[in-house]
């Protein structure tokens, strides 16, 4: 079918309506055809040379990226917080509330360290091999969560609230649970977050990439001053 249009500018209407409308000026030659043999909206726009307003979708892409962007940015910030204000002070609180003396503290220290920083050898597998990043986010994201909530629990005197308190060797398993949760949680972060972000921007170009690595690690700055000059200085 060979169609021959007349451009016409219409404002956005039904389906039924711009074949009405197109039938008014299309010319078809033979072998005749219905409109009705074309039945994608677009398709149908196209042809007729219906002019019409539609969303731009290079825009709305762009708003959903930089949005979803922003939500990582801010994930990596606060897990950076997050690490860094519980290994700022954990001599400190080691010695003061859990009895231990400065060695096994620093021992505890330097071993929740490294193993934050080896897990995301693991982090980086097991999301390449079965989770997936946004998942694996996700669980790492509520492992902090939930390694922080006991690190707090471990050092609340429950005695203001009740008449009896946690014994020293139940507060020290309740920490050493939290340092093992914030670990695993904190290794499954670093090994997805930037990838993570830089492939929701990958289709804005090559430029987009490298401004979300700039902010990215001028985030991860912003939360270790954070936790070292505002966390650190409130805990002490």
């Amino acid at each position: 079918h060979t169609l021959f249009s007349c451009k016409m500018n219409y404002p956005i209407q039904s389906t039924e309506t711009i074949q009405d409308n197109i039938s008014e000026h299309v010319f078809i030659t033979e072998p005749a055809a219905t409109i009705a043999d074309v039945t994608d909206t677009e398709t149908v726009m196209e042809i007729a040379g219906l002019t019409f307003s539609k969303p731009d979708k290079e825009y709305k892409q762009r708003k959903k990226a930089l949005a979803a962007t922003c939500c990582i940015l801010l994930l990596q910030m606060c897990e950076r917080v997050a690490y860094y204000s519980v290994i700022a002070n954990m001599v400190l609180v080691c010695t003061s509330s859990f009895g231990y003396d400065t060695v096994e503290a620093t021992t505890i220290s330097l071993v929740f360290s490294g193993c934050a920083y080896l897990m995301p050898v693991i982090g980086g597998y097991v999301s390449d091999a079965w989770t997936g990043r946004f998942t694996t986010l996700l669980i790492s994201s509520i492992l902090i969560l939930f390694g922080m909530t006991l690190l707090l629990v471990s050092v609340i005197d429950f005695t203001q609230w009740f008449y009896s308190n946690i014994n020293q060797t139940g507060k020290r398993a309740i920490f050493m649970l939290g340092l093992v949760l914030a670990a695993i949680g904190t290794g499954g972060v670093k090994a997805n977050v930037s990838p993570f972000g830089a492939e929701q921007v990958e289709v804005l170009g090559s430029d987009m990439i490298n401004s979300f690595f700039n902010w990215f690690y001028w985030i991860t700055a912003v939360g270790s001053v954070i936790a070292y000059a505002g966390i650190a200085y409130i805990q002490q």
